[in-house]
């Protein structure tokens, strides 16, 4: 069962990833801007799906989603960083680093305090 969701939610994500590209491939605009509107797109659809992943696995209580979406999520911080921003100059690239913090901030303010809430499961098992 583990594996099928894991394998499940990344071959959602490759799909989603897919889709994305064949979206801005069927449009036939070949100019920077397209190229980097594909890519803050995939950006985007990264970040809903690891929130979406992060939020499923708090709700059924299980830590192998919640590790995807993490990995999910640092994969999206260094593309965001290392493709998308590195495109964007002056107050562009100022504001879009603030909005990736606040981001995660924002997505780690919600982890900490859903996992503080849950009580801690009781210990099975003999001394």
């Amino acid at each position: 069962m583990l594996v099928a969701v894991l394998l499940g939610s990344v071959m959602l994500v490759v799909a989603l990833s897919a889709e994305n590209s064949v979206y801005w491939d069927l449009r036939g605009e070949t100019s920077a801007d397209a190229g980097f509107a594909s890519s803050l797109a995939l950006s985007f659809i990264w970040t809903l799906c690891a929130s979406t992943f992060i939020a499923l696995g708090m709700w059924r209580n299980f830590a192998p989603i919640r590790y995807l979406a993490m990995a999910l999520f640092g994969l999206t911080v260094l593309k965001v960083f290392l493709v998308d921003l590195s495109a964007l100059g002056g107050i562009y690239r100022i504001l879009g680093f603030i909005g990736v913090g606040v981001v995660l901030l924002a997505v780690s303010f919600v982890y900490q305090r859903t996992r503080r809430k849950k009580p801690p499961e009781p210990q099975t098992g003999t001394a």
